[in-house]
């Protein structure tokens, strides 16, 4: 057993050394003097070497006692190295993530230090939050060119749910994306802007598979599970996953199948011309009810019996009277006999929307999501945000707090929990607060989500009764922000008016 001593000199430049003796020892984590690991943030070391691997994750205050290693003597080992660095001396934290490696000499006892890296992106792919999207783009292309490898767009957003479960459970796996040259790209940067532009992103998480030139071969949006996004890859693979770009090309029956491929890659604009030509059936149905939310598209797959789980989140959108209001809601509470517990959750979610006044639905949701909490940190991160909202719907609103309370301690450079926090405490009508949170989110925030941030600083502001702080703060926000490129369809022009609209007079919102 083996003994790997992490001491932190400084949250910018950790050590980590290895200490045997014969096949015994223990990983041991901590921080150098005035400084120590965070006993409520996550921390994680991976190393490989040529006959395996070992993967430790938890919070710090779990390894505190160490945790074994397996005999890695006359081995060379590689990996990561995360955790967050707090200083003694204040309240200080830094999270980090680098790459560590060494030999381990093949004797009975000893001690060797470990080669550290510069810091890695806190993230899972080849570009990663703070990296130019462009840039991380360009070298994808390039290694896959030199490797003769697919392309995985991974376009992703550190705050959103689904992005952070895909990353946790698959992205991070290499045995997963073998053959692909993973690319991660932070939707929120404005280096993406003309990537998501140009390959006509909308939801996310988006993946979308390319070859060395960027020509897309297949996409996903969403993330439905492990088993699901890696049948996905096999289609990749097998060049099963590129659709057909001209409606004239394929019969009827095939046309209401792209359609209903196209939106459930969130791209309900291009489906049109598709659905022009399509023969009546299941996808066309399905595929129509998500463009033009037709009432009688849904009363029609209600009859047929289509499960409602394909359709229940479009069907949300529809203008509905009672009676069919009653019907979908029924159908959905039916469909979750035998779901699991993903599907529930979802399933309990619908039932809430559909159940005005009743917000146990929201509840029962939450607690589902509870036992998908696996100790994972970046899987449990998105499921944790969809935890949140559930008990915020459900009218567990401090209860909601307090879990964006602990996880904004978690990760305290990442705007996710610090926004969600503010929104809370401003629902609650706690706006010093709510300013307080907002701030700590606008420290470690840039581009869309420094908008989105600074919406609910603004906000704050408003309700303590500055409003002139206020305007200064939305007049600053946007000037340093700059709107993006004419005719690039991003969010980002949504989040500007929003910001805008906290300080806009009466009758200019009402426009």
């Amino acid at each position: 057993m083996f003994v790997l001593l992490v001491a932190v000199a400084s949250a910018a430049d950790p050590t980590a050394s290895i200490t045997w003796k014969r096949a015994d020892g223990v990983l041991v984590v901590g921080g150098a003097p005035g400084e120590h690991l965070s006993p409520d943030a996550p921390f994680s070391v991976s190393l490989t070497w040529a006959d395996g691997s070992v993967a430790v994750s938890g919070l710090g205050a779990a390894l505190e006692d160490g945790v074994d290693l397996p005999d890695l003597r006359g081995r060379e080992v590689a990996g990561t190295l995360s955790a967050s660095v707090c200083d003694d001396a204040g309240t200080t934290c830094m999270f980090g993530e680098w790459a560590v490696s060494g030999q381990v000499p093949d004797q009975k006892k000893g001690a060797v230090a470990l080669k550290v890296g510069a810091p890695v992106a806190a993230s899972h792919g080849l570009g990663g939050m703070g990296r130019d999207a462009a840039v991380a783009a360009r070298d994808a292309f390039a290694e896959a060119a030199r490797s003769d490898k697919l392309v995985l767009l991974d376009f992703g957003a550190v705050w959103c749910p689904p992005c952070n479960m895909l990353a946790g459970e698959v992205l991070s796996d290499p045995e997963a994306i073998d053959g692909f040259v993973l690319v991660t790209l932070d939707v929120d940067d404005r280096s993406s802007f003309a990537l998501k532009d140009q390959y006509k992103v909308g939801g996310y998480p988006t993946v979308v598979a390319t070859d060395a030139k960027g020509v897309e071969v297949g996409r996903t949006v969403g993330y439905d599970g492990r088993a699901a996004f890696e049948g996905w890859l096999a289609s990749v693979r097998s060049g099963r996953a590129a659709l057909p770009t001209d409606p004239a090309s394929v019969d009827a029956a095939r046309a209401g199948e792209v359609a209903w491929a196209l939106v459930q890659q969130d791209r309900e604009e291009a489906a049109g011309p598709w659905l022009a030509v399509a023969a009546d059936g299941v996808p066309t149905r399905l595929a129509r009810l998500a463009v033009d939310h037709r009432v009688e598209d849904l009363q029609w797959l209600l009859d047929q019996g289509v499960p409602v789980r394909d359709y229940m989140f479009h069907a949300l959108a529809v203008s509905l009277d009672d009676a069919t209001r009653l019907a979908l809601r029924d159908r959905v509470v039916a469909s979750l006999a035998g779901a699991s517990a993903v599907d529930a959750a979802n399933l309990a979610w619908v039932v809430g929307e559909l159940s005005p006044g009743d917000p146990s639905w929201f509840l029962a949701a939450a607690a589902m999501l509870r036992t998908q909490l696996k100790g994972e940190p970046m899987f449990d991160k998105g499921v944790t945000s969809e935890l949140i909202s559930a008990l915020d719907q459900g009218g567990a609103e401090l209860d909601a707090l307090a879990l964006a309370r602990d996880y904004a301690r978690r990760y305290p450079n990442e705007m996710t929990f610090h926004l969600a926090e503010a929104r809370l405490l401003l629902a609650l009508d706690r706006p010093a607060e709510a300013l307080t949170a907002a701030e700590r989110g606008l420290a470690v925030s840039l581009d869309d989500n420094h908008l989105r941030v600074a919406e609910a600083a603004a906000r704050a502001l408003v309700a303590l009764g500055r409003a002139d702080d206020a305007r200064a703060l939305v007049d600053k926000t946007l000037a340093t922000i700059p709107a993006p490129a004419d005719g690039l369809a991003v969010r980002s022009n949504r989040y500007r008016k929003a910001l805008a609209a906290v300080v806009a007079p009466p009758e200019a919102a009402s426009r």
